[in-house]
């Protein structure tokens, strides 16, 4: 059964698909990467997945400018480079960005907070073929993202994270 077929399989085939591709991940590390050749480091290392940041992100929050999901030409470049599960990061509410990533074929689909707010309301997570990672920061924000129908939930710590330093207290918890 493959994943990014059209909207048309029935919930319990959206549910299987997802809680296989968890469990592909389980034991391994996720590293965030922004071009083709850090996805081929992390894919030499060991990676279980990447997930794909887009650099412009940095650059907009930088200059006070909207920041945007991942683009999808640097999604497919890296999908094609690597045999790894790769995850596009999406604006948080953004179906939009959601939806164009999961016609490019991504394993996986980031509802990131960190990217951007273009809503107020999260994403409806159930009629996506592919799993929606969200996030939480207390156990109501957990079961409200469960209910919006997503597959893991990871939560961050409030504390700023030490770019270039030791980041091993800044790995976010993730409930599967």
């Amino acid at each position: 059964m493959a994943m990014n077929e059209p909207e048309n399989k029935t919930k319990e085939q959206r549910y299987r698909i997802k809680q296989d591709f968890l469990k592909q991940l389980i034991g391994g590390v996720l590293v965030v990467v922004t071009n083709v050749d850090q996805a081929i480091v992390a894919e030499t290392y060991g990676a279980r997945g990447v997930i794909v940041m887009n650099y412009r992100v940095l650059l907009a929050t930088n200059r006070d400018q909207v920041s945007r999901g991942t683009d999808p030409v640097v999604l497919k470049s890296i999908m094609s480079a690597v045999h790894l599960p790769v995850i596009g990061r999406a604006r948080l509410g953004h179906i939009t960005e959601a939806r164009i990533m999961q016609s490019c074929g991504v394993s996986a689909i980031e509802e990131s907070p960190e990217v951007g707010v273009a809503h107020n309301n999260y994403i409806e997570k159930h009629p996506f073929n592919v799993p929606i990672i969200s996030y939480a920061d207390n156990l109501d924000s957990a079961l409200q993202r469960i209910s919006e129908g997503a597959t893991m939930i990871a939560s961050r710590s409030n504390s700023n994270i030490n770019v270039g330093g030791s980041t091993a207290d800044h790995v976010p918890d993730v409930y599967i």
